[in-house]
């Protein structure tokens, strides 16, 4: 054997144990939580609720009745130890505050990249929701006036008959209910709209490295304008076109298929 031989022999046998090692290590971290709940009065004149987390999941989980909030927070974290597994979650919390325009923020503070907080929330009928998160999905379930989200390495899961708006970076979105505003953006994900109610409104749906598929058990009245690269393009139901129809639906995917089904409802048969 010659000694580059050996040498890489040697390197091999060396270099496995490391290798074990290090995934023993991965594997033997610490987690611990912590659960906290509370409610809050809004003041008279907000009109918006902002809620910011950087690490955790958003849940929007139902109304509550004048301008009360009410928080669930689960608190999270891991370490190599308890002890540094307490450390990082000792410091988080919720804090509230105002700013101009009647906004109202609720945040989660304290927070990095092996600790955070999930966060329930009720929030009162008719206001408008401005959702930034961010490693970990958002989910409204409630119709709420007016929504926008924007997240990171996350799903966003909505359910609106109203104005949404909602961005996210690694994740797919899926809007059910009959928004007839809409504007929905993804990167390296896939978008959803299912509808139950004829639409004539205005929409978009752009993503990278994902396909955009509206379902609709009516009929679509709109302009259809709809590009693909790499992906295929097709319509089940009646025909829909980019000059005919008074509403407007914007489509374009890159690395991705659009998919679009809709039909009238049959008339009774006497």
């Amino acid at each position: 054997m010659d000694i580059g031989s050996l040498y890489d022999s040697r390197m091999k046998i060396i270099a496995a144990p490391c290798l074990a090692i290090l995934m023993v290590a991965c594997s033997s971290l610490e987690s611990v939580s912590r659960l906290d709940n509370f409610s809050q009065d809004l003041l008279p004149q907000t009109k918006t609720l902002r809620v910011i987390s950087s690490n955790g999941d958003i849940v929007i989980s139902g109304l509550t009745a004048h301008n009360t909030i009410h928080v669930d927070v689960d608190y999270f974290a891991q370490a190599d130890s308890l002890e540094e597994a307490q450390k990082l979650i000792s410091p988080l919390k919720v804090t509230s505050s105002y700013a101009d325009g009647g906004i109202a923020i609720l945040e989660v503070t304290g927070s990095y990249d092996n600790c955070g907080a999930n966060l329930s929330l009720q929030v009162p009928e008719g206001f408008n929701l401005d959702i930034r998160a961010g490693n970990g999905d958002v989910s409204v379930v409630p119709r709420v006036k007016t929504l926008t989200v924007r997240t990171v390495n996350g799903d966003v899961i909505l359910n609106s008959h109203s104005k949404v708006r909602a961005k996210t970076t690694n994740g797919n979105i899926h809007l059910a209910g009959n928004s007839t505003d809409f504007d929905l953006r993804s990167e390296n994900g896939d978008i959803n709209l299912t509808q139950s109610a004829a639409f004539s409104g205005s929409g978009s749906m752009t993503t990278t490295n994902g396909s955009l598929r509206v379902s609709n058990s009516e009929t679509i009245d709109a302009k259809i304008i709809g590009a693909t690269s790499d992906g295929n393009y097709m319509i089940y139901g009646p025909p829909l076109f980019e000059d005919q129809g008074t509403g407007l639906i914007r489509l374009n995917t890159t690395d991705g298929d659009i998919n679009i089904i809709h039909y009238a409802m049959p008339a009774e048969v006497e």
